[in-house]
């Protein structure tokens, strides 16, 4: 097991310690993108981009114990704790941009969960992730779509409708149009809601914080709320989106893909 890492400043640094300890709907996102992987990749290296703290690598290992798993991010801090989470099997963890990284050779099988939507333009990200991509290499990913976090969006817009944020996640449609004019065939593309519960709309918004999500064009406006805005958001909240089980519901809408580079 190696690491390689560089000196490129990266936002989710911050956030590498706590991270794993909120992240419950990208370790359920995670299971349901496992149920696409194909049943095997021989011993080939596997490409994962955006491994954050392992999630997904550590299913990875489980499904391919012979294979060794390239687990690509940006940030060096969250690459050292998922090498801290996942001491076992064969992970050469790589820090780079993926639109900069350019490995000795192709893969036959890419994987990413619930990180492409980080990695703006969503177009050269694919572009980039294809041109590793051998013909007739599977690549498998979750995203996080358009309505994801509705709740916290209205609720903001309530609040701070002068404050919207500039950003916005795409939708399954562009990912799966974007895939196509690069040549990949779609073989399954699913949307499906992940609902996160919290004890209220504070802890909700320290959970986001500890994910390091804070950043980003679809999370800051031109100007930040203040502290009186802030309080209303949380008060509105938490008068209006309750979950079933108690406390306050954070939705995640979730696009599901696997594709064959044809």
């Amino acid at each position: 097991m190696s690491v390689t890492v560089s000196s490129q400043p990266l936002r989710f640094s911050a956030a590498a310690k706590t991270y794993q300890g909120c992240a419950s709907v990208q370790e359920a996102v995670a299971d349901r993108l496992a149920t696409l992987l194909p049943a095997d990749a021989g011993k080939e290296p596997i490409l994962e981009i955006g491994c954050g703290t392992g999630i997904m690598t550590r299913r990875l290992l489980k499904a391919y114990p012979e294979a060794e798993v390239h687990a690509l991010d940006f940030s060096g801090h969250m690459l050292a704790q998922a090498a801290a989470e996942s001491p076992y099997g064969d992970v050469d963890w790589i820090e780079a941009d993926i639109r900069e990284y350019r490995p000795s050779g192709s893969y036959s099988l890419i994987v990413s969960s619930s990180s492409l939507h980080w990695i703006e333009p969503l177009d050269e990200t694919c572009a980039a992730l294809t041109a590793l991509a051998e013909l007739g290499c599977t690549f498998v990913a979750s995203i996080m779509l358009y309505g994801t976090l509705s709740e916290l969006h209205k609720a903001r817009a309530r609040v701070a409708p002068d404050k919207i944020p500039w950003g916005r996640l795409p939708e399954l449609d562009e990912l799966t149009a974007i895939l196509k004019s690069l040549g990949w065939q779609i073989e399954d593309a699913q949307e499906e809601r992940f609902n996160e519960q919290h004890r209220d709309a504070a802890a909700f918004l320290r959970s986001l914080h500890d994910r390091g999500v804070t950043g980003g064009s679809v999370s800051r406006a031109d100007t930040p709320l203040t502290r009186g805005e802030l309080r209303q958001l949380i008060e509105f909240y938490d008068a209006n989106y309750h979950h079933p089980a108690g406390g306050v519901q954070a939705g995640y809408h979730v696009g599901l893909v696997r594709a064959v580079r044809s």
